[in-house]
C-alpha cells in the first residue's frame, strides 16, 4: 500500500529570548522553494516561520506516478502538523499557486486563522490554460507531449508578454516544464468557494490582504477584483511583473505595516 507523501517544511524559530511571537505559514509558487520566504523572517524577526515546499519543489518529493493529491489529504496532513507543532493560531501567506494551499488552510481550519495574505493568488478565477492542461483529454495530451519536448515553447516567445516570456525562458533554461505540469496535476483539485471562505473570515474579524499588480500578466488583478469584489478585503496594488511581486511585497512598507 502506498503511503501518502507529505510536504517538507522549513521551520525558522523566533529570536532568542522572545516570549511571544507570530506564527507564520508560507506557501510559495511554482518554480520556487521554501527559501523564498527568508526575507519575511528577516523583516519580522519576532516570528516563527514555517515555509512549505510544494510537491515537486525543494525537498517535497512526490514519489508516486499517480498524480492525485486531494484537499482532504492536505487537511489530514495539516491536522497532524498543527498537533505536532501545537499551533493554536497563525497567519498564512500564499503566493501564486501557494495561494491555493493558503485557501485550503482557511477553508478547513478557519478557527486557527489570525490573518491571511494572498499574493497574486492562483485559484480565484478559472484559468484557461490550467483547466485545459489538467481537466481535458486533449489538453493533457498536448501538455504532456510539450513537456517532453520543451523546445517547442520557443514558438510562443514572440507571441507573449513580458511576464509569460520570463516564465517560458526560465522553464527552458532549467528544463522544468514536466515538473510544472506534474505540479498542476497534483493540485488541480484545490478549488474552493473563495467568497464563502472570505465571508467566514470576515464574520470572525480575520483580516484578508490581497496583493496584485496591474503589470501581472499571469494572474490578472482586474479578474481578481471582479471575482472577489471590493468590500471587506484589504487590496494592495504594486507595480511589477508577476515573478517580482513576492519580493516587492516584502520590500514594500505594506509588509511591515501588516504585522
Amino acid at each position: 500500500m502506498y503511503v501518502m507523501d507529505r510536504h517538507y517544511y522549513k521551520k525558522i524559530k523566533n529570536t532568542e529570548g522572545a516570549n511571544s511571537y507570530e506564527i507564520i505559514l508560507a506557501f510559495h509558487g511554482v518554480g520556487q522553494d521554501a527559501t523564498v520566504f527568508k526575507k519575511a523572517k528577516a523583516i519580522y524577526p519576532d516570528s516563527c516561520l514555517y515555509s512549505f515546499d510544494l510537491f515537486n519543489h525543494g525537498k517535497s518529493i512526490w514519489h508516486s506516478n499517480y498524480l492525485a493529491y486531494s484537499p482532504i489529504d492536505f487537511k489530514e496532513e495539516l491536522n497532524v502538523f498543527f498537533n505536532n507543532e501545537r499551533i493554536k493560531t497563525c497567519t498564512v501567506i500564499g503566493f501564486s499557486m501557494g495561494a491555493r494551499l493558503t485557501l485550503a488552510v482557511a477553508n478547513f481550519f478557519p478557527e486557527k486563522i489570525k490573518k491571511i495574505v494572498l499574493i497574486a493568488p492562483d485559484g480565484i478565477y478559472e484559468n484557461f490554460w490550467f483547466k485545459l492542461a489538467t481537466s481535458t483529454i486533449l489538453g493533457k495530451l498536448l501538455f504532456k507531449n510539450i513537456s517532453k519536448r520543451p523546445y517547442f515553447l520557443n514558438i510562443f516567445l514572440p507571441l507573449v508578454g513580458k511576464d509569460k516570456k520570463v516564465v517560458i525562458q526560465k522553464i527552458l533554461k532549467t528544463n522544468t516544464l514536466m515538473k510544472v505540469y506534474r505540479t498542476w496535476l497534483l493540485y488541480k483539485g484545490f478549488t474552493f468557494n473563495v467568497k464563502d471562505i472570505l465571508l467566514r473570515l470576515h464574520e470572525f474579524q480575520k483580516p484578508v490582504v490581497v496583493v496584485t499588480s496591474c503589470k501581472d500578466k499571469i494572474i490578472s488583478a482586474k479578474k481578481i477584483r471582479k471575482k472577489l469584489g471590493k468590500e471587506k478585503l484589504n487590496y494592495i496594488e504594486l507595480d511589477v511583473i508577476h515573478n517580482k511581486l513576492l519580493s516587492e511585497f516584502f520590500n514594500s512598507r505594506y509588509f511591515s505595516q501588516f504585522f
